[in-house]
């Protein structure tokens, strides 16, 4: 049983956690934030320490580099001067001191371009010329060298003076070739990190210290820490940790680079030291906080006491119109927000009540527009159904959720035993769906597909149509599938096959007679010509004969051929031309015949006066070409070019190497009936090109492109 829990101590528990929570989080944002607030002032004290450091430390560090750079612009032949200049040059630069007087290199050693010492100065040790060895392989050699920057080495400590020492490197450039010759190293004792820092004030009790790369301490104020090797970790973030001597503290982290070389500048201040402030103002914030919280709950109880009888009275009222006494209204006046209150509840009544009323004309109208909806499905079910093809939708499981009458009509069963059954199961009385399923290619693709298949359980060729539906996302939930029976259709269409495939023997026998009419006039042409005694008209006659049988042949190898409309012209060349060349005799034995022809088929159309014009030019060559014995070579090239309009082009090219045709022939306008024939063929009938090159002998370029057929089958 729900437990009821009345208002007036609902009220007075929200009233004091309305004002206890807020002050509570008032006096915490307050504390965290004055925390933050002295915890960034004394991080940005550090950094400004810190940077002030690192820019001292950096300006020393690049100033003696300079020092180095400008001594070796002075003595630009240092490298070809002999060791005792050498030697007092390295000493000068060792003679160099800081502001406080100090020395600042220990050691200066000049390296030729292999690696080889050639001088050192040390200011510890008196070094020999035998002493002088090979750095070859030292980084301290090969960084500058290779990359022609200044190389900085790592940190050590010096174990007699406790110094952090760097080794620094220059190259020496030679400015007329651009190369560096040598490598100046300078050991640089950094004890100016220690006066740096010392002078260096962060706070009371705070510090600035220096970390090289492996978190060794190289600079402290105190120098045992150095001594003793302290390690620290240089990954530490700026903010509140664990300091140097593992207690609380707030840190600064800044980062020195020196080529690739890096040094971290750390600061710290012990945390009691930095939040001193802090603490104070968390003290002030907490007394403020306990008085505020007093008044607050005194004055809640004094709120709720003014508020919780007319909110009683309210409950009341409100009790009693949801028990159906729409008249019941609330008594409670006044010009506060409960008396406003009030006037709201009442309004809300009345509007209540006109708002039942409204609600019944609503439903009365809903009911209209159902009786509407149904009467458009009824009517969309009787345009479904008088659809003359068996329409269907299916889901994406292959199940019929939707079919017209047709379809149920098509099957003999009702429209409840097709509800819910798979597709493929009543056309294909299979177990899944099959090869080329329309239904399924749409819902893999998304779009249209049709398929004609042939069912035999049903023994009907059908065309299954199927179109995507989709969802108001746009994904695909199924499709709508229709089923037509073009069984009639594909019984005429076998009807159509078998009189085209009479005619197709018709045609053949059409071909085949021709051929033989053709190979009749030339047998005739020939038995003339054998009986006249005039060579020249007996060569005439000749002429025709070959015309007309390269006709025939186009013929014969249609009749051979399966496709009725298209001719292999590679084999047809090689045909044609090895009778041409039969019929010349000895005048072809000594031709070279060269046939470089592509496996092209042309139409008919296109053969035939190809055909002719290859069986002229060839003639030509067999006949003139080569007089009095003499040899030589007749090539014949057939390739496509390029294609335009779904026709191709072929280029025709007829060489041969004999004493070639005169200049002053032209072959548009000479007087040869084979040249005439040929020039006509190709410009008009082929509607090609056609060029004549007499370098080299004879050599016709034929450019054409196949003519427009149309299947006569």
């Amino acid at each position: 049983m729900k437990i009821k829990v009345s208002i007036r101590r609902r009220l007075v528990l929200s009233l004091v956690l309305l004002a206890i929570v807020p002050l509570l989080l008032l006096g915490t944002l307050l504390s965290w934030q004055s925390y933050v607030i002295q915890q960034r002032q004394i991080i940005e004290l550090q950094n400004e320490k810190a940077g002030r450091a690192l820019v001292q430390i950096n300006s020393t560090i690049y100033g003696l580099e300079k020092a180095l750079y400008n001594a070796l612009n002075i003595y630009l032949n240092i490298l070809d001067s002999d060791i005792s200049k050498q030697r007092r040059v390295l000493s000068e630069l060792l003679s160099l001191r800081d502001e406080k007087g100090t020395s600042v290199f220990n050691e200066l050693t000049l390296i030729d371009a292999l690696g080889q010492e050639l001088a050192r100065e040390s200011r510890t040790s008196i070094i020999t010329p035998d002493e002088l060895v090979s750095r070859a392989t030292s980084e301290e050699f090969t960084a500058p060298l290779s990359s022609r920057k200044t190389y900085f080495g790592p940190v050590f400590i010096d174990g007699k003076t406790g110094v952090p020492v760097m080794l620094l490197s220059v190259p020496v450039i030679d400015v007329r070739s651009d190369t560096v010759r040598g490598v100046l190293v300078a050991e640089m004792k950094m004890k100016f990190m220690w006066d740096i820092v010392d002078k260096i004030n962060v706070g009371e009790s705070g510090l600035v210290y220096i970390v090289d790369t492996t978190g060794r301490v190289i600079v402290h104020p105190n120098p045992s820490v150095v001594l003793k090797e302290t390690y620290y970790d240089v990954n530490i973030r700026s903010g509140t940790g664990t300091g140097l001597d593992g207690g609380k503290a707030v840190l600064t982290h800044d980062t020195l680079q020196l080529g690739n070389r890096h040094l971290h500048v750390m600061t710290e201040v012990p945390l009691e030291i930095a939040l001193r402030n802090t603490y104070t103002s968390l003290l002030t914030i907490f007394v403020f906080l306990v008085l505020a919280l007093t008044g607050s709950i005194y004055l809640g109880f004094i709120i709720v006491r003014k508020v919780i009888r007319p909110v009683e009275s309210l409950a009341e009222t409100a009790k009693a119109i949801s028990s159906g006494d729409i008249s019941r209204r609330s008594d409670i006046s006044g010009n506060d927000e409960l008396g406003a209150l009030s006037d709201s509840f009442n309004l809300m009544t009345g509007r209540l009540a006109e708002t039942i009323t409204s609600l019944k004309s609503e439903i009365a109208a809903k009911e209209a527009a159902e009786k509407k909806i149904r009467l458009a499905y009824e009517e969309w079910q009787r345009t479904f159904d008088s659809i003359s093809q068996p329409v269907s939708i299916h889901d994406r499981e292959y199940r019929i959720i939707r079919a017209n009458r047709a379809f149920a009509d098509f099957f003999k069963l009702s429209y409840r035993e097709l509800l819910g059954k798979k597709c493929f199961e009543l056309f294909h009385c299979s177990n899944g769906p099959i090869a080329g399923c329309p239904h399924r290619k749409t819902l893999d693709t998304g779009l249209n597909s049709s398929e004609e298949l042939f069912e035999p359980t049903l023994d009907k060729h059908l065309r299954h149509t199927t179109s995507p539906i989709l969802d108001d996302n746009g994904d695909i939930t199924g499709s709508v599938h229709i089923a037509e029976d073009i069984t009639e259709r594909k019984h005429t269409e076998e009807k159509i096959i078998a009189s085209l495939k009479e005619k197709e023997v018709l045609l053949k026998e059409v071909h085949h007679r021709v051929k033989n009419n053709m190979q009749v006039i030339s047998s005739l042409l020939n038995l003339q010509a054998r009986q006249i005694s005039d060579k020249q008209y007996a060569d005439l006659f000749n002429e025709s004969r070959n015309r007309i049988a390269s006709m025939s042949l186009v013929h014969e190898k249609l009749y051979n051929s399966r496709d009725l409309a298209h001719v292999d012209f590679k084999d047809y060349v090689h045909t044609l031309v090895n009778g041409l060349s039969a019929s010349y005799g000895a005048a072809s034995s000594r031709v070279f015949l060269t046939m470089l022809i592509e496996n092209i088929t042309l139409s008919i159309d296109t053969a035939i006066p190809c055909g002719l014009i290859i069986n002229e030019l060839v003639s030509n060559s067999l006949k003139y070409a080569f007089p009095e014995d003499k040899k030589g070579e007749l090539k014949i090239v057939l390739e496509k070019a390029d294609s335009d309009e779904d026709r191709h082009y072929y280029n025709l090219i007829i060489s041969d190497n004999g004493i070639g045709i005169p200049e002053d022939i032209d072959i548009r306008k000479t007087k040869s009936l084979g040249l005439q024939l040929v020039s006509n063929l190709v410009e008009h009938q082929l509607q090609g090109n056609i060029t004549l090159d007499r370098s080299g002998g004879t050599l016709f370029h034929i450019t054409f492109r196949e003519l427009k057929y149309k299947n006569r089958i």
